[in-house]
This record gives C-alpha cells, sequence and structure tokens, in this order.
C-alpha cells in the first residue's frame, strides 16, 4: 500500500529531493517508477531506483544537481522531457539496462557503469542509423565499464558535449555521431576491443559526422580488397570503419586506429597507410603521422578528406602517388572567347584548380575556379571558358590545390586577340622543351614566325604553313625568349625555353 501512495505522490506532483543523504526508492508493484512532473535533486544529495522500469514522462523535468542512480532493467524518456543540471545521471545495473531515449538530450552528466551493457531500444530496422531513438549527449559521457549498445539508433555528442573513459572494457558498439567544429575521436569498438576513429576539427559548428567499426573483411561487404590502386600492396582484411560527413563540408584529416592483435596481415609499419573506399576501388591516402603506444597506436591522412566512405588500414610500396597528373592544358579562342581544357591522368587528394591569366606573364589575376572530380586514375576532363579576354596575349595557367592547402602551377598557355586580321595564334608547351607547336585561327598564305633572345636577335625563323606547326628547338639554350608571329597588330609571346 506504501509503494502505491508513493507512486501516485510522484505521478501527481512530481518529486522534490532535498534530503542531504543518498536514499533508494523501492520499486512499486508493477516494478515502475513514473515521474510524470518536475524532480530535483539537490547538489550534494542522490537518489536511486532499484528494480523495474523508470519513466520519466510528459512535459517532466529533471533538474539533476546531484545524483541519481537508475539500478532498473528500463529506462523511459518521453520526447517532450528535460534532463538538465550539472550532476550525474548513473546507469548502474546488474542486468542488460534498456534505454528508450526518445532523442531527448541528456543534460546532466551521465554515467555507464554496468558490465552487462546499456542498450539503445531498437524502433526501426536497416543498415543505417536512424534518428527515432538517438541517446543525445550535451554534457559529458563517461564510459566507466560496460558496453553501449545502438543497435540500428546513435549516440549524439552535440556541440559541445565529450565524453571520458573509454576503453576496451567500455566504449560505443554501433553508430557514433559528432556535431561541431572541434576535433573529435569517436570512441568506437567490436564490443570486446576499443577501435577508434578520429576526425580533426571541422570549420563550421553545424557539421556532422558518423561512424562504426566494424570487424569483418571488407570482401564481406563489397568492399573488395583486390580492387586498389596500384601504390597499395596489402589491405587490412579483418575490419573497416564507416565515417562520413553526413552535414556540412568541411575537409578533415583522418585517422585511424591500429592494434597489434587485428593487424591481420600488415607486417610492415613502416609502409602503414590510411586507405578509403571511392566506389570502386581503395585509394591511398598516405601516412600523415603515425602514433605508437603500447600493443597499437594510430595514423592520420596524409591530406584532408574530401569525400567520405569506407576506411581501413594499408600498406603501401612505400611510394606516394603525384597529386595530379597533367598531361595537357590548352587555350583556344573559340569567336570571342578562350576556351581553357585540361587533362589529368591521375589525381590524389586534390581539391581544386584555380584558373589564373595575366596580359604580361609576370602579374596574375584568379578568374575562375574548378573542383576536383575526386580521386582518380582514369582520365579526368576540364573545361572554362574565359568571356573577357583583352586585345592582345592572355597568359593563362593553373594552380592545382590539394586538400592540405599545398598548391603547384601548371606550364603557361595562351590566346591571342589581333583586332586588325581577326587571326590568333597560340603557343604550347610554355615553358618549352625540345619542340615548341603553334596554332593558327586561320591560315589563307604562309606566316612568318621569329624567336628573338633577350638582346632581339634571331635564333630560329621560318614559315608557319598549316594551321598547327611544330618547331624543333632542341638547339637553343635555356632562358628567355620571344616569339613573334607576323599578323597584322603583331604580338609578341614571352617564350621560357627549357
Amino acid at each position: 500500500m506504501r509503494q502505491r501512495l508513493m507512486l501516485l505522490f510522484f505521478v501527481i506532483i512530481g518529486l522534490i529531493i532535498e534530503a542531504h543523504s543518498a536514499s533508494y526508492i523501492p520499486s512499486s508493484e508493477d516494478n515502475t517508477l513514473y515521474i510524470g512532473s518536475d524532480m530535483y535533486i539537490s547538489t550534494n544529495d542522490s537518489i536511486g531506483h532499484l528494480n523495474g522500469t523508470l519513466i520519466l514522462d510528459g512535459n517532466s523535468q529533471l533538474v539533476n544537481q546531484g545524483k541519481f542512480v537508475a539500478k532498473g532493467s528500463n529506462i523511459v524518456f518521453s520526447p517532450t522531457s528535460t534532463i538538465t543540471g550539472a550532476g550525474t545521471l548513473r546507469l548502474n545495473g546488474s542486468g542488460n539496462q534498456t534505454i528508450d531515449a526518445n532523442g531527448i538530450a541528456i543534460g546532466c552528466n551521465l554515467e555507464i557503469s554496468n558490465s552487462s551493457n546499456v542498450t539503445l531500444e531498437t524502433l526501426s530496422s536497416g543498415s543505417s542509423p536512424s534518428s527515432n531513438n538517438d541517446l543525445q549527449i550535451s554534457n559529458l559521457l563517461y564510459l566507466k565499464y560496460g558496453k553501449l549498445i545502438t543497435g540500428y539508433n546513435k549516440v549524439v555528442f552535440q556541440n559541445g558535449a565529450s565524453y571520458s573513459g573509454a576503453s576496451n572494457s567500455s566504449h560505443i558498439k554501433g553508430w557514433c555521431e559528432k556535431i561541431g567544429n572541434t576535433a573529435f575521436t569517436f570512441p568506437v569498438g567490436d564490443g570486446s576491443t576499443l577501435r577508434t576513429a578520429s576526425i580533426a576539427a571541422p570549420t563550421q559548428n553545424t557539421d556532422v559526422f558518423s561512424c562504426q567499426y566494424y570487424h569483418i573483411n571488407p570482401n564481406d561487404s563489397s568492399y573488395l580488397v583486390s580492387q586498389k590502386d596500384a601504390s597499395l600492396t596489402y589491405i587490412s582484411e579483418c575490419e573497416y570503419w564507416i565515417l562520413n560527413r553526413t552535414s556540412g563540408t568541411s575537409n578533415v584529416k583522418v585517422t585511424l586506429s591500429w592494434d597489434d592483435a587485428y593487424l591481420c596481415g600488415i607486417n610492415n609499419l613502416s609502409n602503414l597507410v590510411a586507405a578509403k573506399w571511392n566506389g570502386l576501388k581503395w585509394n591511398d591516402l598516405g601516412n600523415g603521422g603515425t602514433t605508437i603506444a603500447t600493443g597499437g597506436g594510430a595514423i592520420s591522412s596524409a591530406s584532408n578528406i574530401s569525400s567520405f566512405s569506407p576506411f581501413t588500414l594499408a600498406m603501401n610500396n612505400g611510394t606516394q602517388p603525384l597529386p595530379v597528373e597533367l598531361t595537357s592544358f590548352s587555350a583556344k579562342r573559340i569567336n570571342n572567347l578562350v576556351a581553357l581544357n585540361w587533362q589529368t591522368a591521375s589525381e590524389f587528394n586534390n581539391d581544386y584548380f584555380q584558373i589564373e591569366k595575366s596580359k604580361d606573364a609576370l602579374h596574375w589575376d584568379a578568374i575562375g575556379k574548378i573542383s576536383s572530380l575526386g580521386n582518380s586514375t582514369q582520365l579526368r576532363q576540364y573545361q572554362f571558358n574565359d568571356s573577357f579576354p583583352i586585345q592582345g596575349i592572355n597568359y593563362y595557367r593553373l594552380k592545382q590545390v590539394d586538400l592540405d592547402g599545398s598548391y603547384t602551377y601548371s606550364n603557361v598557355c595562351n590566346a591571342i586577340f589581333d583586332a586588325q586580321r581577326g587571326i590568333t595564334w597560340t603557343a604550347y608547351p610554355n615553358p618549352a622543351g625540345a619542340l615548341l607547336s603553334i596554332e593558327l585561327s586561320q591560315l589563307t598564305e604562309a606566316i612568318n614566325y621569329r624567336i628573338t633572345d633577350l638582346f632581339g636577335r634571331v635564333v630560329i625563323n621560318g614559315k608557319l604553313n598549316s594551321l598547327k606547326s611544330t618547331i624543333d628547338i632542341h638547339s637553343i639554350a635555356s632562358g628567355t625568349y620571344f616569339l613573334e608571329v607576323d599578323t597584322e597588330n603583331s604580338q609578341v609571346l614571352k617564350l621560357l625555353k627549357q
């Protein structure tokens, strides 16, 4: 009878705890502690629920400034209730405890202290995490012992939230999500071993990344270890991480942990690299730094990552692919614009191309930007149109920018606008090696050309008899020269000989 009266008291007016010592509330006859209004736990005070079901229902509010120890087997939070305070909610059952979280944010500290584990109630099924029963952490998650098992839901660390105490004996088995612009290590594992993955700090506090660890052969998920970059010699055959950028645009470095017991054939740590599946094969992400600890360590990608997918550990042959292998770059006048075209044979961690223009090949201005089409070892075609060319020579070059911000420049190409005669010409490559090509927009008769040195002396001259001519310049010394083609209002091109 007393227990029923106690339960009714909770339902009608809620509970205010002001005692200055620990107290435990026994289960009612139906094994339910029902909190239907407001509950306040003062600083330095504690309360505990021994067994059965704990329900925080309706628009009730739990303000926990002290300690609330829940030993019951099932915890249910209403989606319209709130939990705040600087205290601790400790899940300390003797058997598996289930949380029906309904996606509300736990504003006080949450401590997992259950060796029999804590499981999020599964309300849906599928291969991706759902949001209908997520456990939202807005303060501190203390992983003391026991696993936090998400099922098809996920543990979400809101912006500013954190955790402590992750270990082999206490970590998240399943999906973990991080919101915000701080670096974060996902405390994920397979239920027996902690196998973290980390991201560097995103740029926006609204960026969202999610991660889950899989202790299985990537082949079992159709991420074939036989399909890989030529630089990779071996792909781990026992584990991978799904690490996704689910919202935002930040590019970040990725760090994967490694464990001596999970290396699965990786026998040379000096060639250890991170690898990412791009949908068709594993890409070599290089080694941006290795941390070695007792029994394991961690390795980072060499550059920031712009596209996310499965990640795992791998070995390479000790060489790193070039960021971009540019096979051609040309400029061609088409009516009143200049069409710039370039082709890459391979790209690795390339972020974008910046198109730059000059009228004297000395002072350059950015006129456009084209994003990379992604890591590839296949031919890729790019194009950009300059709709505002100047009269005379228009010089162009590409600034290729890596994900880590480093960059290189391409050779220079040009297009010439001759206002009087309408004949335009271009010469490439520039700098040139043994051969120089000159292309004319039109040709009715042979046109003279000459190459002079810095003193005005002619070193090579001749006639252009076709729309495209190739000139052998291997005999002239390396240095700076000038190329002139005899069109009306003739223009002079600064030419560099390698």
